[in-house]
């Protein structure tokens, strides 16, 4: 049950994230004169990113609460996986203050 609770969550927060990222391309295309409505936009996908990571990298079935630390290629796998998500974390906030 606890395992179809996280999926819609990541189904739910996928599909926002598709919304807020087609709303920055258009932007990048269609430049909006509002820096307000480009600064709200990337605090949006910034926002849903962070919720990514902790029901991902957290609360998922490889997470910290799960199996991450069970033997070295589980903590190795998670580690990269974490990576991977701050370096568009951090991607995000430069485009962002760009």
């Amino acid at each position: 049950r606890n395992n179809n609770l996280v999926n819609a969550i990541i189904m739910i927060i996928g599909i926002l994230e598709i919304c807020a990222g087609a709303l920055v391309l258009i932007n990048f295309f269609l430049p909006i004169k509002l820096y307000t409505v480009k600064s709200l936009l990337m605090w949006i996908v910034f926002a849903l990113w962070c919720v990514v990571i902790a029901v991902v990298d957290v609360l998922g079935n490889n997470g910290i609460l799960g199996d991450a630390f069970k033997n070295t290629t589980h903590v190795l796998a998670w580690l990269k996986g974490l990576s991977m998500h701050l370096i568009i974390l951090g991607s995000i906030l430069v485009a962002k203050n760009n």
